[in-house]
């Protein structure tokens, strides 16, 4: 399985729009768009951030995702 670069703001936006044309929990949808937003602005993630990303990532690329 590939892994995010926490640090690409652009991968989780790319990840958050795809989300909307897949067969995804629509909270996914919401929160890699709040992830992108916060690494965009250099806000601090926090551990459950980084849970939830691990979360997200594992669905969206188990659903298709390519980044």
């Amino acid at each position: 399985m590939t892994k995010p670069n926490i640090d690409d703001w652009k991968t989780w936006q790319s990840l958050s729009l795809w989300a909307k044309t897949a067969p995804v929990n629509t909270c996914w949808i919401d929160f890699a768009s709040t992830i992108s937003n916060k690494i965009k602005k250099g806000a601090k993630l926090s551990q459950k951030d980084q849970e939830n990303m691990k979360k997200c990532w594992k669905q969206a690329v188990n659903n298709g995702f390519e980044p």
